[in-house]
């Protein structure tokens, strides 16, 4: 651990000299903070998103996306959340949450320079047994 135990989140949106913060410049929701240390959700992201890194952030993650779930999903963040359970092995219902959400989402803050289709195939190269039953 680098934070002494009383900071109980996985990430940090802002450190200072003296502090960390659970913010970032643009919003202090805790999916924001989240959200954007997974941009942008691309093929090299497969290097960066440490399995047991996405385990242990991925419950704080979910949570604060569920609790403002109307922001999080209409700003598009939602969408980072379905990548890491996917690392998980949670492809089944990253595919089912990915299909259902609004095209829309892909143009907001969250969603900007990811697209339903790359979402997708995330999905599908994370668990290559579904990858047949995304095309369905």
């Amino acid at each position: 651990r680098i934070y002494p135990p009383a900071f109980s989140p996985k990430v940090v949106g802002q450190i200072w000299s003296d502090s960390a913060q659970m913010q970032t410049w643009f919003g202090s929701s805790w999916w924001k903070v989240f959200g954007i240390q997974l941009m942008p959700q691309t093929a090299i992201s497969e290097d960066l998103w440490n399995p047991i890194w996405i385990s242990e952030m991925l419950p704080q993650f979910s949570a604060s996306c569920d609790a403002d779930e109307k922001d999080c999903v209409n700003q598009g963040w939602s969408t980072l959340t379905w990548g890491a359970s996917a690392v998980l092995g949670g492809c089944e219902i990253a595919k089912t949450h990915v299909l259902m959400l609004p095209d829309s989402v892909y143009a907001t803050d969250g969603g900007n320079g990811q697209s339903k289709s790359n979402a997708l195939w995330w999905i599908a190269t994370r668990c290559p047994d579904t990858s047949a039953e995304l095309s369905n």
